[in-house]
């Protein structure tokens, strides 16, 4: 009866231990699926953050590219106004320098910004710089037009200059002709270049003085319709000028039975252009 009894008690003892081994076996594979799960679950937390980044990065980096190409073309039109100006013939040296001096400053304050763009790292930041560039450089959006119109006046008067010396020429040729189509033309030669420089210094004197409005709207409505103004000045002026040209085209071409003079014929025509 005895060695049941230790029968007994080894089996029982041995069902317990298999019990606890399953138990601690099978908590072992529920710890491991966890762990398993955990690790996924910040695997993907750090990939998703990896992509995040990376996409902001491409965003910024489009934003800075964007900023630096407005600012590029700003600075190359500028440029080229500054030869426009530096060519003109009819502006004086001080209006020439007044002109230059501002447009290079605008250079120097668009070069600056170009710079902080590049180096920028907030969004915001680089948001604000980028809608500057139209927003607050207001030099920029007056110069433009401005030296435009001054540059396009200076070329009229040139023009004028050009057709008033063959005018003289043609008037010496002439002597005591009474030719009734010669007179009309020579007539309303004399009126449109009159006109043409009367457009074009009313065109001048509208620009010249103009400031940057600095965010100020009723200065930019005022600038707005002297610029509008100036231009419909300068459509005039050229309209004049190309019936001048052709007023003295004729002219030549009577006095010469249509076969015009090759040097007169040829300033007359080189003078339109």
């Amino acid at each position: 009866m005895k060695n049941n009894l230790n029968i007994t008690l080894k089996s029982t003892a041995i069902a317990t231990l298999a019990s606890m081994l399953v138990f601690v076996v099978a908590n072992a594979q529920t710890n491991t699926v966890k762990h398993t799960n955990l690790n996924r679950s910040a695997s993907s937390s750090v990939e998703r953050m990896i992509q995040r980044e990376a996409r902001q990065a491409s965003s910024t980096e489009k934003r800075i590219i964007k900023g630096q190409d407005m600012i590029n073309q700003r600075v190359s039109s500028l440029g080229e106004l500054i030869s426009r100006i530096q060519n003109m013939k009819n502006l004086s040296d001080a209006g020439k320098m007044s002109l230059i001096a501002s447009l290079r400053s605008e250079i120097t304050s668009l070069n600056t910004l170009e710079g902080n763009i590049a180096s920028t790292t907030s969004t915001s930041t680089l948001k604000s710089e980028i809608e500057s560039i139209t927003n607050n450089n207001r030099v920029y959006a007056l110069v433009e037009p401005q030296t435009q119109i001054m540059a396009a006046a200076d070329r009229i008067t040139t023009l004028v200059i050009s057709l008033n010396a063959i005018y003289t020429k043609v008037n010496a040729r002439l002597g005591s002709s009474t030719n009734s189509t010669v007179a009309g033309s020579l007539s309303d030669f004399s009126v449109k270049i009159t006109d043409a420089t009367a457009q074009a210094n009313a065109a001048t004197a509208l620009v010249s003085n103009l400031k940057p409005d600095n965010g100020d709207k009723t200065i930019a409505a005022s600038n707005k319709t002297a610029l509008k103004s100036a231009h419909s000045n300068i459509v005039i002026a050229q309209k004049d000028i190309q019936a001048a040209r052709a007023d003295i085209k004729s002219v030549i071409e009577t006095l010469t039975g249509n076969h015009s003079d090759n040097n007169t014929s040829a300033e007359a025509t080189s003078s339109s252009r």
